[in-house]
């Protein structure tokens, strides 16, 4: 019997965001059994099934599927290559430590997964005017690094079986373009990442890398943070890509339990 892959839908049987349609496109031809739901509630996985869905679902059926699941956020070998140790605070109390400390930016990402999208932020930063999220509570806890320079470009780099198989170009505000990254990325600054990570990395996930235009003229790279590719926001791997990707870490979580 083929196992199943669970596609979060409306109504029309739709996969519900791009994302998801994406990670569907690439599946939807290896023969699994394909149910689309509106509602976590109308099914139950079992070992070999699949879901696509956003982490408001994905988290309660991993622990519900008996998957011990710790989210990734800032690995303990991985910190050296961040800007500032992480600190963990509830969003209200952001606007009082940046008035007390010099820091001029914020790099801020929810410590629940998805609850708004990972951003940097300015000194002096209200939140209740910011989009994507005004209208989350104040005592919902963040993560935050410091320190932060002017940050030129973000790249959201595929990891598969401890190498790097795509990346995505999210933000080039000197339209250098991404080749102009790729060589000093992949030959100097992942290998550390690989080597240090590789006795506890996943078979597949994503690293979002900060680039800083420093004063001499060089580029800095630092790590922003580590996401699961079970639930990776994505514009240009393609879903064959993704697919591998997604089969390998979803074996890895069924094999672990």
């Amino acid at each position: 019997m083929s196992p199943n892959l669970f596609v979060q839908s409306d109504l029309n049987k739709v996969p519900i965001n791009k994302w998801i349609f994406n990670m569907y496109t690439g599946l939807k031809d290896y023969g699994y059994n394909i149910i689309f739901v509106t509602n976590p509630d109308q099914f139950k996985m079992e070992r070999s099934d699949i879901l696509l869905s956003g982490w408001e679902w994905m988290h309660p059926k991993l622990k519900e599927s008996g998957i011990n699941y710790e989210l990734l956020d800032y690995p303990e070998p991985l910190r050296r290559f961040l800007v500032s140790s992480p600190r963990k605070m509830v969003i209200g109390d952001l606007v009082r430590v940046s008035e007390e400390e010099e820091f001029t930016r914020y790099f801020l990402k929810p410590v629940v997964t998805k609850e708004f999208s990972a951003r940097v932020v300015h000194k002096n930063f209200i939140y209740k005017n910011s989009p994507g999220i005004h209208d989350i509570p104040e005592t919902s806890e963040i993560w935050v690094l410091e320190n932060l320079e002017d940050i030129v470009s973000e790249f959201r780099i595929f990891v598969h079986n401890n190498q790097e198989v795509h990346i995505d170009l999210y933000c080039d505000l000197l339209n250098t373009g991404l080749e102009h990254h790729r060589e000093q990325l992949i030959s100097e600054f992942l290998p550390g990442i690989f080597e240090r990570y590789k006795k506890e990395s996943p078979r597949a996930y994503c690293l979002d890398i900060l680039c800083t235009h420093q004063p001499t003229g060089d580029l800095k790279y630092t790590l922003g943070e580590v996401t699961d590719i079970l639930c990776a926001g994505h514009h240009s791997i393609s879903p064959d890509t993704l697919a591998r990707l997604l089969m390998d870490r979803w074996d890895e979580l069924w094999e672990r339990g």
